[in-house]
């Protein structure tokens, strides 16, 4: 392209053409130049500026020519389509068109965008350079995305004319899902069975366990256990299945297979059962995903409430929520016992000490067993339901009388104890003379001690104090702590503040005249300005 004449700022930096005052030193030091015609697009441009450039410093030139470059934009074009940006195209995975230049995002429209066959709820995005399609796409199918003309860049340009991508979607991702952990089946179901979810996976690897509650302590050593495969931990309980169950395998469809667990139940369909289920065939080098549970099927449910002291338990009909009287409780590991009224409750008390192991409740009516566990999980084999001591606490209030305070003045705090029980009965009570004094320590905002003192407590549990701050402490928030002396040790913590300020002079008072006010008129406030001193503050400015 061709260049006008260049434009350079003048010796005596007179030159304004740049808009510079010249405060940064850049007056007589820039040279300017421009097209007279449009550069080409997509094409590096080179600027040299030749050896013999003066300096305003000095009389050396320059030994060498100086260059630098820059680029123009390219016209507007597709660089690539892909799926699932770069991997295996499966069902759902996103459709990504990316452009060489960044898209206007305010002139695209979704209406750009023609997709064959339809994808069911697609959604459409501009992000940058790229378009992305994404929705429900079905399996081994071809689709046609066409990019119409129109699609505009940020620098105007348009693609010309209307561009098709095409992506190949393949097989589904083989999944396989289904419940894990504690579970307890539907009981208005005819029959009991677990249901899992499959993709692309034509049978399912089952092994059924018949166990009771007793079992339970061993099932969750072998949670935490299951991938020591030094050591692998034994399933508790009899093993009384152990198959490969086909599903109604359907290609690249989620599929819902159902796992009788009769075989591990007693004759009434009741009882407990540990269920281990896997995807097969597995082919791949690692562990196939597998769904391990407990399974109750009960009609009873259990539920435990507890406090430091004891523990509440409502016991009702699964199917109605009724409560379910005259049944049998035990606590494990404690074999604390206990029977529900006609309102499904029971209370048993809380040990503080017995055996290792995991807490649960167990509920028993005839052959119908189940049972509720303390939530700690596989790891917590230690268990939560014990007796706990609440001890009688100290509770502090201390304030002072200005919260603010100059360096060198004084500080007057004034506090009160009182006694909580925080046990069953308990109340506020007075120190008794359980706490003789406190001792406090006062530090700045960057934790510097300034001083430390002591005061003692009366009869009715209340004390005072008087310091002095220094006259040189860090500003900020200071804090003073306290400690109490005595049988009932305890720590309060008071903050303050340390600022340096000067006290106002005048006081400002202010009226309003009587109502009532309606919306859109006025009112009229007064406003008295008076010095502490005496006599009016006159000449104010009021806003």
């Amino acid at each position: 392209a061709a260049l006008a004449d260049a434009d350079q700022g003048a010796p005596d930096g007179s030159d304004g053409s740049d808009g510079s005052d010249g405060s940064d030193g850049s007056d007589g030091r820039w040279l300017a130049f421009r097209a007279t015609q449009p550069f080409p697009p997509a094409t590096t441009i080179h600027v040299t500026i030749g050896a013999g450039t003066p300096s305003r410093e000095g009389p050396n030139v320059t030994s060498a020519a100086q260059s630098f470059s820059f680029a123009t934009y390219p016209p507007l074009q597709i660089e690539e389509s892909l799926c699932a940006y770069g991997g295996e195209c499966r069902p759902g995975m996103p459709f990504v068109i990316r452009f060489n230049n960044q898209l206007d995002e305010a002139a695209f429209d979704e209406a750009q965008l023609r997709i064959t066959p339809a994808i069911p709820d697609v959604r459409i995005e501009q992000q940058g350079t790229m378009l992305v399609v994404q929705g429900m796409t079905a399996p081994r199918t071809q689709y046609r995305v066409t990019v119409a003309s129109s699609v505009k860049d940020t620098f105007g340009q348009t693609l010309g004319q209307d561009r098709t991508s095409t992506f190949n979607v393949g097989s589904a991702q083989p999944t396989f899902f289904g419940p894990s952990g504690l579970v307890v089946v539907d009981p208005l179901a005819k029959r009991p069975v677990l249901d899992f979810f499959s993709t692309n996976y034509a049978q399912l690897k089952v092994k059924l366990y018949q166990v009771t509650p007793a079992d339970y302590d061993g099932f969750a050593s072998y949670m935490r256990e299951q991938w020591n495969h030094d050591k692998p931990p034994a399933m508790p309980g009899k093993k009384v299945f152990d198959q490969l169950i086909r599903t109604k395998s359907s290609p690249d469809q989620l599929i819902e297979t159902s796992v009788e667990l009769g075989a591990a139940l007693g004759k009434a369909g009741q009882g407990h059962a540990i269920a281990v289920v896997e995807p097969y065939p597995w082919k791949e080098s690692y562990a196939p995903p597998r769904m391990v549970s407990w399974v109750q099927s009960t009609q009873l449910a259990v539920d435990a409430h507890v406090d430091h002291d004891s523990l509440v338990a409502f016991v009702s009909e699964l199917a109605t929520g009724k409560p379910a009287a005259g049944v049998a409780l035990t606590l494990a590991p404690f074999g604390i016992t206990a029977k529900t009224d006609d309102r499904g409750l029971a209370t048993l008390p809380l040990a503080d000490k017995g055996p290792r192991g995991m807490h649960y409740l167990i509920a028993q009516r005839g052959g119908d067993v189940a049972f509720v566990t303390d939530g700690g999980g596989w790891w917590n084999d230690q268990g939560s339901w014990r007796k706990t001591a609440r001890p009688e606490v100290l509770a502090w209030y201390v304030t002072d009388d200005r919260k603010m305070y100059k360096p060198g003045e004084e500080v007057s705090l004034k506090g009160w104890l009182r006694v909580i029980d925080p046990g069953k009965g308990g109340d506020v009570s007075g120190i008794a003379g359980r706490v003789s004094s406190v001792t406090y320590r006062v530090t700045d905002s960057r934790g510097a001690q300034l001083l430390t003192g002591s005061a003692q407590v009366n009869a009715i549990g209340g004390f005072d104090a008087k310091l002095t701050l220094p006259k040189t402490p860090n500003l900020g928030y200071a804090q003073v702590r306290f400690e109490a002396q005595g049988a009932l040790a305890s720590r309060h913590v008071h903050a303050l503040r340390i600022e340096e300020f000067r006290r106002p002079e005048f006081e400002v008072s202010a009226a309003a005249s009587q109502g009532p006010f309606l919306v859109g008129g006025s009112g009229d406030v007064t406003v008295d300005a008076k010095y502490f001193a005496g006599g009016p503050l006159a000449g104010a400015p009021v806003q």
